[in-house]
């Protein structure tokens, strides 16, 4: 593509950011479903060996997405914060989401845009993600908005959007989302297994 001529450094082609630089992870929270972009520090959560243990899909477009527009992102499904709004879909994760009522999804910013001008439309009774692998995720608008700010308290988070999204200066480095493979339980040294507030949350302080 004409786009990618136009860069010589391999870093700005690259579709998978290879690093943040002091950035924080840019999120979207919406009925419980959370959002992120892909990049190779949230691919580091698997560890030193994330190439062997991360998801095969994301693997392969961190080695070889090659970026077509400026611009262009992998917005990802990372998790789902299980409600009433989104049941059934607990278990679909690491997906890279396509479209959103058939719009094609260009990064995380204009996936919200997409999100907030459906919810505003007049008779937009559902929104539809399409995800790869041909998953489709229908949620109910209205629900979604009822559903809301219940979900975000119950998971202790503050924002439904990470600061860059809102147009504001993060405030805390703590700010980000975690995989859910960093969610699981650990031993305590009692023996009881307890959960991990940094890796369990999803916050700005």
């Amino acid at each position: 593509p004409a786009y990618t001529k136009q860069l010589g450094d391999p870093e700005k082609l690259a579709l998978v950011p290879v690093n943040l630089y002091d950035t924080l992870p840019s999120y979207f929270v919406y009925a419980g479903l959370v959002f992120t972009v892909l990049s190779r520090p949230y691919l580091r959560a698997w560890g030193s060996s994330w190439s062997k243990k991360a998801p095969s899909p994301l693997i392969e477009k961190a080695f070889y997405g090659v970026k077509e527009k400026e611009g262009q992102e992998i917005v990802i499904l990372s998790q789902v914060l299980a409600a009433p709004v989104n049941t059934s879909y607990e278990r679909v994760c690491y997906l890279t989401v396509l479209s959103v009522n058939e719009t094609k999804v260009h990064n995380l910013k204009h996936m919200v845009e997409l999100v907030e001008k459906a919810e505003e439309e007049e008779g937009q009774q559902f929104i539809k993600f399409k995800l790869e692998r041909d998953k489709v995720l229908v949620v109910e608008s209205k629900l979604a908005k009822e559903d809301s700010a219940k979900i975000l308290k119950q998971n202790q988070i503050t924002h439904s959007k990470s600061a860059d999204l809102r147009g504001e200066e993060a405030l805390s480095p703590r700010e980000s989302v975690s995989p859910p493979k960093q969610q699981r339980k650990r031993k305590g040294k009692k023996g009881e297994e307890e959960r991990s507030s940094k890796d369990s949350k999803v916050q700005d302080s």
